[in-house]
């Protein structure tokens, strides 16, 4: 796939890009994600997934498999590292055989920097478990502390030195909370039901969101520094491994996936995190 930037132009950190695509660039991608389509249905030919999905559903998804592909392509192109995945901006499915013009919003990482790669100490950042009393642990009565693995989420984002656009934290909210969702749904559950549940009100549920979203963002930021700052890559060993992970057994099929996609960038991040995180874990003290 080779996408044409036909304009630019950035607004709150934000890189918009007017793309277009070719016809058969189109009708490449359109073919490989009904492909995917009827590999993810169990069937062999997208004619039987259209016993089981509407046309214009299937002409959706491959609308936003071809954009979204055609995003990620050009964002590393432009050699962008980013904080985001891409958002794509469409209102209705694309001609399967023409080409097309879309404008893809593209979330460069901002200027950050760590204020210390040194090992952490965990002995000045004790946290108390919630409902012990604090006096009695400024007292420095035994009582039980948060794990290590909790307090070090806490404490490593608090290295990173930099400015968050407010539409960078948005496209975070947006992603979160659409994972969070999708978890939901696996355990057969909508956001009211858990809501309810959980006795808060939808817009505590926001508050939460928007709090768990700004700590995920802050920490995978910071622990992509880490691992830049001690040269860390991502093998192909290290790539498969947790593709293997991801899906036992399956593990070559979800690489072609996510590079046919563009994606793999994703999984090689993760790695990188990883590792970072693991170094952080065994030299804190």
């Amino acid at each position: 796939m080779n996408p044409q930037v036909i304009s630019e132009y950035t607004e709150d950190g934000v890189l918009n890009l007017e793309l277009e695509l070719s016809a058969e660039d189109v009708a490449q991608a359109f073919d490989e994600s009904c492909d995917q389509l009827a590999e993810d249905f169990g069937m062999s030919s997208i004619d039987e997934v259209r016993t089981r999905m509407p046309d214009e559903d299937i002409a959706r998804f491959a609308t936003e498999y071809t954009l979204s592909k055609a995003a990620n392509y050009a964002m590393h192109q432009l050699e962008i590292t980013p904080a985001a995945s891409p958002e794509i901006d469409f209102t209705d499915p694309i001609a399967a055989d023409e080409g097309c013009t879309f404008t893809a919003c593209i979330f460069p990482r901002p200027q950050l920097k760590l204020a210390s790669t040194d090992p952490f100490d965990l002995s000045h950042a004790r946290i108390p478990m919630p409902g012990v009393s604090q006096a009695a642990a400024a007292a420095g009565e035994d009582v039980a502390y948060i794990s290590d693995e909790a307090l070090l989420k806490i404490e490593i984002p608090k290295r990173l030195m930099g400015e968050f656009t407010t539409s960078l934290k948005e496209r975070a909210y947006n992603e979160f909370a659409a994972e969070y969702e999708r978890k939901l749904k696996k355990r057969g559950m909508s956001v009211q039901e858990y809501c309810k549940e959980m006795n808060m009100d939808e817009k505590q549920y926001g508050r939460l969101m928007t709090m768990e979203s700004t700590k995920q963002l802050y920490l995978n930021l910071t622990l992509e520094l880490f691992a830049e700052a001690f040269g860390y890559e991502a093998s192909t060993e290290e790539v498969d491994a947790l593709l293997e992970e991801m899906a036992p057994g399956n593990a070559a099929r979800l690489r072609m996936l996510y590079k046919r996609h563009g994606d793999l960038y994703l999984i090689e991040t993760q790695v990188l995190r990883r590792k970072a995180y693991e170094w952080i874990v065994e030299t804190a003290y």
